[in-house]
């Protein structure tokens, strides 16, 4: 077995690593703070981006997986996000995020790695409220010891309920094998 590529997508956890194999486990620890992001349009509101210069939305996602084959892997994230600076107006409470990430990661050509990923927030904007999305992940993995990786991605999210937008979230992170 070898030294671990996957990124926690998103998740992460998000991809598979280099070289893996077929039953290999793998966990993921990785860090993103949203970029940019664009609310479209809905009703009489117009749409709307937000930058970092509006908040610094900066999350944190723990995830696990398991390798099919040695390029396909499976796994399950939880994203925690909290707005370290806070908006105008101001959200209900910092902790803005909560949500679960279930994936399929690709490794298509060593060490980079796609990800398809379902986003199911339990908390978004600061409250206790359900959402959909999907998100889509490039990244690559960079052997760093045996068994440990550095990971770097770029996430591309789509909010699809309860409003619609799109963003980019630049990630970095860990992967080893479990």
């Amino acid at each position: 077995m070898r030294a671990t590529l996957p990124l926690c997508l998103l998740c992460l956890s998000l991809a598979p690593r280099a070289l893996a194999e077929a039953g290999d486990v793998t966990g993921t620890f990785t860090l993103g703070a949203t970029a940019l992001t664009y609310g479209l349009p809905a009703g009489d509101k117009p749409g709307k981006l937000t930058t970092l210069a509006d908040t610094v939305p900066f999350s944190e996602f723990l995830g696990a997986g398991y390798f099919l084959t040695d390029r396909w892997r499976i796994g399950l994230n939880l994203q925690f996000t909290e707005a370290l600076t806070v908006p105008s107006p101001p959200p209900p409470s910092r902790f803005s995020t909560f949500a679960l990430l279930p994936q399929v990661n690709y490794l298509f050509a060593k060490p980079f790695f796609a990800s398809l990923v379902a986003f199911v927030p339990l908390r978004l904007g600061g409250v206790d409220e359900l959402g959909f999305g999907i998100q889509g992940v490039v990244g690559a993995g960079f052997p760093v010891a045996k068994d440990l990786s550095l990971t770097a991605a770029v996430e591309l999210p789509l909010l699809l309920t309860p409003v619609v937008s799109v963003g980019v979230t630049p990630l970095v992170g860990l992967a080893y094998r479990i």
